[in-house]
């Protein structure tokens, strides 16, 4: 499933455990408020975009109180995003979107030593 940026904008909002309650629901208004503090949306903008992830089934609307419970899972989603972009800008090469990736960013020790065990347990698999 194909996210625009606006649908990945209120994603994060429903995705955010700081907003969801305890069954993974938000009401749409607490979406829309959040928005308009976060990025100036007016309500209307929200909804819109609440209606085409609706459509998309990425998420799901109860009544009442327009609540709304996530079907996508983060991960799903930037699983589906970085396989478009192997696929569409790196012509499918897990290896060229490494190397650029890796020589783009700064990583600390941290991160070199978290790549390392990434790569350990690939090669124990």
């Amino acid at each position: 499933m194909r996210l625009s940026n606006s649908e990945l904008n209120v994603m994060e909002v429903i995705w955010n455990e700081k907003y969801i309650n305890e069954r993974n629901e938000i009401q749409a208004l607490e979406v829309a408020k959040v928005l308009e503090k976060e990025l100036g949306w007016k309500r209307n903008t929200t909804y819109t975009v609440l209606k085409k992830l609706i459509d998309k089934g990425a998420i799901e609307r109860y009544y009442p109180n327009y609540t709304i419970k996530p079907l996508v899972s983060k991960e799903e989603i930037a699983i589906t995003e970085t396989e478009r972009l192997i696929d569409g800008i790196f012509k499918g090469s897990a290896i060229n979107y490494l190397s650029t990736f890796l020589s783009t960013k700064k990583l600390s020790s941290k991160d070199i030593e978290e790549i390392k065990k990434m790569f350990d347990k690939l090669d124990k698999a």
